[in-house]
């Protein structure tokens, strides 16, 4: 049975021997990956060459890649995709650059004259002082003054106002915290658990607003997105000790080192490697291991295995109302009871390897990829028809994310609200018809995107 098409709402006995055969061959097909990944940890220096390469940092990786963008840049004539290559390449030479480097200075340098070139002169001055707080050289230093001084000439006169969007605010429901008290959590033989009108809803209206950090990058977006919020990095900033992560601000980047990064950095390398030989799952294995990290720093990893067995033990989300259950989203019991299924052995022994078994079905069943159109609607946008590698942020496949309260709205081919995504990362429902009291609060399977 393909678990990629597993229902997480209602499961029978022969699907759940489906579930358990799906556990024991990714146990399986991870230890093969793995095998060769720790041999090489442990190989002497001269043998490591036979071995998958280790990510880290590296002065020459930071100069190959730098210099794979100069050879773009150099073409005679750029296009948007060019131009998007550029950032790709200059922002990984960023990454692998190390920290307070004369190679981190040239890289944020190269990037500053991308942005000039393009003119926006807003992110080449963010590009141009991050290159003079580090770099030591008298001659790039006196490059990197005049390119400031003339971006500052060309800024102000290109002058614009920031766009800002804004949506109406709400009167929060007492038992769904992040949902509006216009809609309340039901349950039914028919629907499962889903939202309700509890008044008239007119079109415009915003009936849930939740944040939340589950989320993955997709293993061919890293430099191009934030890691954290999803938002796509302009002038991205990384990580100082991994080169696997990439930052859209400073806010980003200490929100997630303290929220999980602390913890998850070491392991982002072998994460990459699983990625890249067990690809159907890149971004669920990444998320299930980013939630662990997040509960185990709020709520302790004890706790964590107590409320797991508690929960499997007992009735689930998916059959409880809001009055029956503790619906904040920020709580490690509201997203691991979003499924009913017993993929757990009664005698096995609770653990995080168990907890993060039960996590990677989950986000299967309930997380979103960001792909805002059908591929089959992509030729009338991008040029890439989506036959292969695009960093047009309006096609591209960015990650994925997961909303815990946003999940419990059931889907329908004629929604009524539209989800929208925007940085932090938030999942906003925002009415796009009116909505009867008593009728039910359906979603579309994609997002609208704003950053």
């Amino acid at each position: 049975m393909d678990f990629l098409q597993f229902n997480a709402e209602e499961i029978s006995a022969t699907d759940l021997n489906g579930v358990r055969q799906m556990r024991n061959f990714m146990h399986n097909c991870i230890r093969d990956i793995l095998q060769p990944y720790l041999q090489a940890l442990h190989a002497p220096p001269h043998m490591q060459s036979k071995f998958p390469e280790i990510i880290t940092k590296s002065s020459q990786k930071s100069k190959e890649f730098r210099k794979n963008g100069n050879d773009l840049y150099t073409k005679k004539v750029h296009d948007e995709m060019d131009h998007k290559m550029i950032l790709y390449f200059y922002t990984k030479s960023i990454a692998f650059a190390l920290r307070d480097s004369e190679e981190l200075a040239l890289a944020y340098s190269n990037r500053s004259v991308l942005w000039m070139h393009v003119k926006n002169y807003h992110l080449c001055l963010i590009d141009v002082q991050r290159a003079l707080k580090i770099t030591k050289c008298i001659h790039l230093r006196t490059k990197l003054l005049a390119r400031k001084a003339k971006c500052s000439n060309l800024k102000q006169s290109n002058r614009s106002q920031p766009k800002t969007l804004k949506f109406p605010a709400f009167q929060p429901s007492k038992l769904v915290p992040c949902a509006a008290d216009s809609i309340a959590l039901v349950h039914n033989e028919r629907y499962g658990r889903h939202y309700v009108a509890t008044r008239d809803i007119r079109a415009g209206e915003v009936v849930l607003s939740e944040e939340s950090p589950y989320i993955a990058v997709k293993n061919d977006q890293i430099y191009l997105v934030c890691s954290h919020c999803l938002a796509f990095a302009w002038a991205g900033i990384p990580c100082e000790f991994c080169a696997l992560t990439i930052y859209c601000s400073e806010t980003c980047k200490e929100k997630a080192w303290n929220q999980y990064h602390d913890i998850m950095c070491s392991k982002l390398s072998i994460l990459q490697y699983i990625a890249k030989n067990f690809s159907e799952v890149e971004d669920i294995v990444s998320m299930s291991t980013r939630i662990i990290d997040i509960f185990s720093k709020k709520e302790g990893i004890g706790n964590m295995v107590r409320e797991a067995k508690k929960l499997d033990q007992g009735k689930s989300l998916s059959s409880q109302t809001a009055t029956e259950c503790d619906l904040d989203c920020r709580k490690f019991r509201t997203l691991y009871s979003l499924s009913n299924a017993k993929i757990i052995n009664e005698k096995e022994q609770y653990s995080l390897f168990t907890i993060r078994d039960k996590l990677t079905y989950i986000m299967n069943a309930n997380s979103f990829r960001f792909a805002p159109i059908q591929p089959d609607e992509l030729s009338n946008f991008c040029p890439c028809d989506n036959t292969g590698f695009c960093l047009n942020k309006r096609c591209s496949n960015r990650g994925s994310i997961i909303g815990p309260c946003s999940s419990l709205a059931n889907h329908s081919c004629v929604p009524n609200v539209v989800q929208i995504f925007l940085p932090g990362p938030k999942i906003i429902f925002l009415t796009e018809t009116k909505i009867k009291k008593g009728e039910q609060v359906s979603k579309s399977r994609h997002f609208l995107q704003f950053e």
